[in-house]
């Protein structure tokens, strides 16, 4: 969305385009924030809780300690791995497991959403290797690079993004059960997914900036979507400034450990 959501258009490289490539990849905002609100909404949340599950949905991209490239080096695999999902491993897996932490209680708000990113990469980031008939997820260091941005899309895979949604849904109906569901903006989303445009090769194979702006438009405008009048104004700093880092993110060495070592009831996956 070029400058219409910050004046950084730089942020997602540190500053450094020249000398860096974001080669991990994401769902970019459509696929986060945007979607993760609507999902919310759907499953009965009310705009501030909805809200808040999105924005921690995409805060591990764009603060540089939680982001999969620009992480400490101390930390860096374990956030590739435990953030978003880049594991080389199974993602089916992965996904079984995201959904039973979440749904598990033992985490907070800002964790949960931190964990909804890292089931959306658990979708973004995988893909079938030649000579396999099996999903595997991309793994460090790497990422996706041979690949571009085309993972970073709704429209890239939209039946892939749709098993996200579903699931997403029924993990956050269970998390609310005193929301009222509507199962309506579930399929109206599902519905502008399979309308979206399909990127092309160049330029959206080496930026995001084209797609991602269509496709965030297009959830904006959906029924039940975030259009953010409720909560930003002119006067405060836009979205993606204030995601930049917050004192309010969770302690991250707490956070892996939780991921790491599993819950009562939720095993890590082997």
């Amino acid at each position: 969305m070029g400058e219409q959501e910050a004046p950084n258009l730089y942020g997602f490289v540190s500053n450094h385009p020249t000398n860096s490539f974001d080669v991990n990849g994401l769902y970019d905002a459509a696929g986060h924030f945007y979607t993760t609100y609507l999902i919310a909404k759907a499953a009965g949340y009310n705009s501030t809780d909805a809200f808040n599950l999105a924005y921690w949905s995409q805060y591990p991209d764009l603060d540089p300690n939680y982001n999969a490239v620009t992480a400490p080096s101390a930390s860096r695999t374990a956030v590739q791995e435990y953030l978003h999902s880049l594991t080389g491993g199974d993602p089916d897996k992965l996904r079984s497991y995201l959904a039973c932490l979440l749904k598990s209680g033992k985490f907070s708000p800002s964790e949960q959403g931190i964990l909804i990113h890292g089931l959306g990469d658990a979708y973004a980031h995988s893909h079938q290797p030649l000579f396999s008939n099996k999903q595997r997820l991309y793994g460090p260091p790497f990422g996706h690079l041979l690949h571009g941005h085309n993972p970073d899309y709704i429209a890239s895979n939209p039946s892939k993004y749709g098993n996200y949604v579903d699931q997403l849904y029924g993990v956050l109906t269970s998390m609310n059960p005193g929301g009222i569901p509507n199962p309506s903006l579930i399929t109206g989303l599902k519905n502008a997914a399979n309308g979206l445009p399909s990127p092309s090769f160049f330029p959206d194979y080496f930026s995001s900036t084209n797609q991602d702006s269509i496709e965030t438009q297009a959830l904006r405008d959906l029924p039940g979507g975030y259009n953010g009048s409720d909560f930003i104004n002119p006067s405060t700093p836009t979205l993606l400034d204030k995601m930049t880092q917050s004192s309010d993110a969770p302690d991250m060495q707490s956070l892996m450990d939780k991921i790491k070592n599993g819950v009562s009831g939720c095993c890590p996956p082997k």
